[in-house]
């Protein structure tokens, strides 16, 4: 596998070109996105640009607010010739009830390359908690290009519902090319 810069030997020369290609690239949401009653996925500011037969390892951390009603999903959607590799960490929808003042369980997963994970909202009746709430979910892992193009993080409401779900302008993506 070669590298996408050059291996420093003595002698060589070092290009502005080659340190830069180990540099962290990071991308910001930067504004609020919010769904309601909609499972529809949308894209958020969250893209990885790839070059072609490049991989690179990313993070990207969500910070989101969902009523424990319409909860939050999200995907990446990816070139057709690209694969990825996630490992993913949320908030369980499944055990938090009405009023409940207990934490949730958090579910790490290994989903597979476009699949939706679901992330649990807060109870309004949490002793105050609503969603205003600012939550967090991780996806972290490695993509790899065929063709030079676009990774997209894209999300939505689990189940349609009429309190908001938002992804927050906090969220942000960091990534580095390794191959």
């Amino acid at each position: 596998m070669a590298l996408p810069f050059p291996q420093w030997l003595a002698g060589q020369r070092i290009t502005a070109g080659g340190l830069n290609a180990r540099n962290w690239i990071r991308v910001n949401q930067g504004t609020d996105i919010t769904r309601t009653s909609s499972t529809a996925m949308v894209n958020t500011n969250l893209v990885i640009t790839g070059a072609a037969g490049a991989e690179y390892y990313y993070q990207a951390l969500i910070s989101y607010g969902a009523s424990i009603d319409s909860d939050m999903q999200w995907a990446w959607t990816i070139p057709t010739d690209a694969s990825i590799t996630r490992f993913t960490t949320a908030l369980s929808i499944a055990d938090v009830t009405t009023g409940s003042a207990s934490a949730h369980t958090v579910v790490m997963r290994r989903p597979a390359a476009t699949t939706g994970v679901t992330a649990g909202g807060t109870d309004a009746a949490n002793i105050g908690i609503d969603t205003t709430t600012f939550n967090s979910a991780y996806d972290q892992g490695m993509i790899t290009f065929g063709a030079a193009g676009t990774a997209t993080l894209q999300f939505a409401q689990n189940s349609s519902d009429a309190d908001g779900t938002t992804f927050r302008a906090s969220s942000y993506l960091l990534y580095t090319r390794i191959a």
